[in-house]
């Protein structure tokens, strides 16, 4: 339902009045987990249509650095779920051309990873979650299959930490 509502002509919807809104890219990435999840591809079947809406609005939202958003109190769980779902659609579609946003995406983790090894909210906080090292993990991973390099740090540092 979410991504049949973000069309060309109309923006994703991103909440109203909640303490903390919706983040569309975030969104979109975790809905196109569960079509890749449900087995539906960008190429064929009943919803290609729309996997392939999802993916080309996740690799034009990207930035050059590789992040997704400049909000970054939502950006946590936003970027290793997005980085999972092109790298899921770099798998599904043998989309050559996906894999260069995936290394960005890992490499932009890499970067904003904390000195004691993780990831948490904000790019700034030095502090570990749980949550978001798991998602980074599964996005590293994910990454890792479609050939993208994945910095060993990122692995190195999760051991710390779990």
């Amino acid at each position: 339902h979410y991504l049949k509502l973000c069309q060309e002509d109309t923006p994703c919807p991103t909440g109203d009045g909640a303490r903390v809104q919706m983040e569309p890219i975030g969104n979109t990435a975790l809905c196109t987990l569960a079509f890749f999840g449900a087995g539906c591809r960008p190429t064929e079947g009943r919803y290609r249509g729309v996997v392939a809406r999802a993916i080309e609005y996740m690799l034009s939202r990207q930035q050059p650095n590789g992040d997704y958003t400049p909000n970054d109190l939502i950006g946590a769980y936003s970027r290793p779920i997005a980085l999972q779902a092109l790298a899921e659609a770099a798998a599904a579609s043998g989309d050559e051309e996906i894999v260069p946003y995936v290394q960005r995406g890992v490499d932009f983790l890499a970067c904003i990873q904390a000195e004691k090894g993780g990831w948490r909210y904000r790019v700034v906080d030095n502090a570990n979650d749980t949550s978001v090292v798991s998602w980074v993990l599964f996005a590293a991973k994910a990454a890792e299959k479609v050939g993208a390099h994945v910095r060993r740090s990122i692995y190195e540092g999760s051991d710390m930490m779990l």
